[in-house]
This record gives C-alpha cells, structure tokens and sequence, in this order.
C-alpha cells in the first residue's frame, strides 16, 4: 500500500480497497484487523493516502468508516 501511494496511485488502491470494504462485514473485519498490525506511523500514511484517493473518486471517506479504523482501531 505504502509503494502505491508513493508512486501516486493513491486511486488505484482507493479503488481496490473500496471493491474489498463493499463485500461485506467479514472483509471489513479483515481489512481493519491487517491495518492494526501496522506501525502506526504506516497506518496514518496508508490512510492519508487512501483518503486522498476516496475523495478523488468524489467519496467520502469517512462514509467508508476509514475515519473510524484510524481513531477508534474499531
């Protein structure tokens, strides 16, 4: 994740996480449990990237709960 969002294709992985989120409660829990095995200094640059390319694609983030997966770990 952290290459993609240096290599500007922070739509990209927008894309692909928004596509995996969208399968349901257990690829939610998935994703937010992978998240949290990351150093957070990683975390907070793989959401700000995220969140960069969500709202390229005219989404709200946190309508994706990624604003909850930063602050809460829920």
């Amino acid at each position: 994740m952290e290459v993609m969002i240096a290599q500007h294709q922070a739509e990209d992985l927008a894309e692909v996480f928004i596509e995996a989120w969208e399968r349901g409660p257990a690829w939610r829990e998935a994703i937010r449990k992978s998240l949290y095995q990351i150093e957070d200094d990683a975390r907070r640059q793989i959401y700000a990237g995220l969140s960069h390319g969500i709202r390229n694609l005219e989404i709200d983030p946190a309508d994706l709960g990624l604003d909850k997966i930063l602050e809460n770990g829920e």
